[in-house]
């Protein structure tokens, strides 16, 4: 008599695979990221199993799965799983957008932007470059189609690859994706100043590092006066959220004043900065502190005799040994 094997009701399968999802999802609304990882995996292998019963029914619920349980491993601090979880994610997004582009061009970009953090964190800085070169890319195209809905997302990335390419020596490229990050900031805080003066205000200080790495003083210089005044609005609006963020603007400006000769204009800010930091969580303050240090130090060693004048008329006080020499504040 021929045996008869048993095989998963689809139906069934699907309907538990949602369920769990559903159930991850609540247990991320609630916080509970570690109760939710072990559901959204149950989760991703029932939709894997239909999968392999119908590939092409189920791709698209597997790769949400895959997306959704890649954030997830990576928010409960498993990088190493979550980058091959996306990779799969973004191979079935592949294919979707074979058969349908414009439906599923966005969850392809979506996919690849988290990718691009989870490589760079993995070290693997070039591959990270050429991931987020694509995910510009494809922004590009989403913006010709929706203007509205991609064009922050579009000057998200390329904040973040300016970033990148500036931290990889390449500075050239670094300054023009700025530039262009920093006009679609200004097209958006037109639009809506509350939700986009915060993207400004990084796009300003990201250009102003990359202006003085380049030697271009009077540039950096200006550019970096906005991006402190544009933070000094935030933190009226909200002190804790944009504090850091504030003070890290006033070190570029004080080095922006710096490098161009201005030692004593340079003071004012950076003292600001520094006593700022006093406000700050210890862990933050350690990772600013040694900042100013250096930038007070290097001031004071290009022109002592102007930075002493403008230190003391700020202070009241002679620039203490620590700036003049060896030590720390």
């Amino acid at each position: 008599m021929e045996s008869q094997h048993a095989h998963p009701d689809p139906v069934e399968t699907r309907r538990t695979a949602v369920a769990l999802g559903d159930q991850a999802n609540r247990l991320v609304e609630e916080g509970k990221l570690e109760e939710a990882l072990p559901v959204s995996e149950k989760a991703v292998d029932l939709r894997r199993e239909l999968v392999e019963q119908d590939h092409d029914s189920n791709i698209l619920e597997l790769a949400a799965s895959l997306h959704n349980h890649a954030v997830l491993l990576a928010e409960t601090g498993h990088r190493d799983e979550a980058l091959p979880v996306s990779e799969e994610a973004i191979a079935l997004c592949r294919e979707l957008i074979g058969v349908d582009r414009d439906t599923y061009l966005p969850d392809l970009a979506m996919s690849l932007t988290n990718q691009v953090l989870w490589l760079a964190e993995d070290g693997r800085d070039e591959e990270a470059l050429s991931v987020s070169h694509e995910v510009i890319a494809l922004y590009r195209e989403l913006v010709q189609t929706d203007r509205d809905t991609y064009l922050p997302d579009l000057m998200i990335s390329l904040i973040n690859h300016s970033v990148r390419l500036a931290e990889a020596g390449r500075r050239d490229e670094a300054l023009a994706a700025s530039e262009e990050a920093l006009l679609f900031s200004r097209e958006l805080v037109a639009r809506d100043r509350e939700t986009y003066l915060p993207y400004l205000a990084m796009s300003l200080n990201n250009q102003g590092q990359v202006l003085a790495e380049l030697g271009r003083e009077a540039d950096a210089l200006f550019v970096s006066e906005e991006a402190v005044n544009t933070y000094r609005e935030l933190i009226r609006a909200d002190r804790a959220a944009y504090l850091p963020s504030f003070i890290r603007s006033l070190a570029a400006a004080g080095y922006a004043r710096a490098i161009g000769g201005q030692i004593s204009e340079a003071v004012q800010p950076l003292l600001e900065g520094l006593s700022r930091t006093e406000e700050l969580p210890d862990h933050v303050r350690e990772e600013l502190v040694p900042a100013f240090v250096g930038i007070l130090r290097e001031a004071y060693a290009e022109d002592p005799d102007a930075f002493t004048v403008r230190y003391t008329r700020f202070t009241g006080e002679d620039p203490p040994d620590w700036i003049r020499e060896p030590g720390r504040p």
